[in-house]
């Protein structure tokens, strides 16, 4: 996570290893996500379950930004449960009005992964703005600029 947001961030969820974290930026009103290296499905499914246990009670964001450039791999049943799971239940408690930056993973399988699913989501009736970055200072300035809404 770059300097940035760091000093305006609330830890939703880290695991010990650090391979996946979840942030709330109150300041700018979104969800920060980072996963890197090789995702475990127990770290993956419990950092989205917090997420999902906090959107509409503690904070009402409906922007996020999803960091993946450093991620090697996930899940696949952790993959199918983020479509099947995870989305649709984010995306009704953001009132369905859902923005998202990715950074995408270096990793060539992931990235198109990424592409997989975020085309599928249409098609499950959830409609997300999505921009795609190579890097987190560019995806941090489009999800925060104030012309964006």
């Amino acid at each position: 996570m770059i300097q940035a947001i760091t000093a305006s961030q609330k830890k939703i969820y880290e695991d010990r290893s650090k391979t996946i974290g979840v942030f709330a930026v109150p300041e700018f009103e979104y969800y920060y996500i980072y996963s890197q290296n090789h995702l475990r499905i127990e770290e993956y499914k419990e950092a989205y379950t917090k997420l999902l246990e906090m959107a509409g009670k503690k904070y009402h964001f409906n922007k996020l930004i999803l960091s993946l450039g450093n991620l090697v791999s996930t899940p696949l049943m952790g993959r199918a449960w983020f479509a099947a799971h995870f989305s649709p239940n984010f995306y009704k408690k953001v009132n369905k009005d859902l923005t998202a930056a990715v950074i995408k993973p270096q990793n060539k399988f992931e990235a198109v992964t990424i592409d997989i699913i975020s085309g599928s989501l249409p098609k499950m009736g959830i409609n997300v703005k999505t921009q795609f970055f190579e890097d987190e200072q560019n995806a941090i300035k489009w999800i925060e600029n104030p012309i964006f809404e």
